[in-house]
């Protein structure tokens, strides 16, 4: 199974709306993003439509890096313009992340026995949510603040669930993750479970809880990314029938300034 550009497009605009940056600016038809810093794919430039190629492009992304005082990354997907990797590598650009978006072309096979009734959903993250990712991430307070800011920037309709374990008088997700519903897909994000709950199945059973949550909005399929080095969450995605659909990475300049 494969995709046209046309689908890829598609499926990148889903992507970068359910993963909103804080600042957006078009140029020529790439996305510039920026975030506070705070991961790459809300800080980074993505073609989507391009009408001139990086070489051309080069100083006008690196100023709008250098005003929001993050390092220059460029987001090489399959819409990028022929040559970018290699213009990218000739001008210092490191490269970072191979990540693959995997897609499950239909949601009514979920083996709906297996979605827990415990799964806690909310319609924008709670505070055990968002607590327990801040905990299992290990984000310190900018970045914490970075990403809150980022998920209230999300419009369309989403559920954040969870797994919550008891503490005292505190309630923190000891496994979460959300997904959003966009023209009939959903986009799963965020999904993250606490070191010392591990292999309990915790991650699957979110996983399991946002699709059916999708299917039960009319969704039809789903889709999500992955870095390509994360092998345990690939093999729990492949064993759900995630398959992948095609590659990403970054390209990163070596020198930051900050103005």
């Amino acid at each position: 199974m494969s995709l046209s550009l046309r689908d890829i497009a598609s499926l990148e605009q889903r992507a970068l709306r359910a993963w909103p940056a804080i600042h957006t600016q078009p140029i020529a038809g790439w996305t510039c993003r920026a975030s506070m810093g705070y991961t790459k794919r809300a800080n980074s430039i993505t073609a989507l439509n391009p009408t001139d190629d990086f070489r051309n492009l080069r100083p006008a992304f690196e100023h709008f890096a250098l005003d929001h005082d993050i390092p220059c990354t460029i987001r090489i997907t399959p819409l990028a313009p022929p040559g970018t990797d290699r213009a990218c590598d000739t001008a210092g650009y490191r490269l970072l992340d191979p990540t693959l978006v995997m897609t499950i072309p239909s949601l009514q096979d979920i083996p709906l026995s297996a979605v827990q009734d415990t799964i806690r959903h909310t319609s924008s993250p709670d505070k055990a949510w968002l607590d327990g990712y801040a905990a299992s991430s290990g984000v310190d307070e900018k970045q914490r603040e970075a990403h809150e800011a980022i998920l209230a920037c999300i419009q369309g309709e989403a559920t954040f669930a969870s797994i919550v374990s008891h503490s005292g008088a505190r309630d923190q997700a000891a496994a979460m993750g959300y997904a959003v519903l966009d023209h009939g897909m959903i986009g799963l994000f965020d999904i993250l479970v606490d070191e010392g709950q591990r292999g309990r199945g915790l991650g699957r059973s979110v996983v399991l809880a946002l699709l059916d949550w999708g299917r039960r909005r009319g969704a039809q399929g789903a889709y999500l990314q992955v870095v390509e080095g994360n092998l345990a969450a690939r093999r729990l995605y492949e064993g759900l029938g995630f398959v992948d659909m095609y590659r990403y990475h970054y390209r990163q300049a070596m020198q930051h300034a900050s103005g």
